[in-house]
Order: C-alpha cells, then structure tokens, then sequence
C-alpha cells in the first residue's frame, strides 16, 4: 500500500516490487549486507511510473544499490527476472 501511494505506479507493477522485495529480504546470501528498503521499492516503482520498463527500474533501484559483488548482482538478477518476466 505504501509503495502505490508513494510512487503512483500501476497496481501490477507496485504488486510485483512488493513480490521481488519480499523475495530479496528472504535471500541469505554471505556478502548482502542489507535488505531492500520501501524506499527502494517506491523508487522502482517511480522510475517505471515515469517510462522505465519494471525489470531496469528493478535492477536500477535494487540490484544496484545493494552490492557491487558481480555474483550477488548475478543472483539479485535472477530474482529480477523470476518475479518481474
């Protein structure tokens, strides 16, 4: 509910944030230090409002903000692609 106020982002697209974030708080991966914040899922959900297609709105605001170890990002990636293709 938060993430469509915040972002006005269509209900699908918020929905499948909401899926992907869940999923990455989930992950227990060595190296990921932290979880996805709302704050990153309501910036997901902005860019996507704005013309950004989901899954690099996804990668932009998630993937990337939360390592820069080529293997996580791979596995964060992969998470990308199930919950948001």
């Amino acid at each position: 509910k938060i993430v469509s106020e915040q972002s006005g982002a269509d209900d699908a697209s918020v929905r499948a944030l909401v899926q992907l974030g869940q999923a990455v708080r989930k992950l227990s991966e060595p190296g990921l230090t932290e979880v996805v914040s709302t704050r990153a899922l309501i910036s997901a959900a902005r860019l996507t409002r704005a013309g950004i297609p989901l899954r690099r709105a996804a990668y932009s605001a998630v993937a990337a903000t939360l390592t820069d170890d080529p293997e996580l990002i791979r596995a964060l990636d992969e998470l990308i692609d199930a919950y948001l293709s």
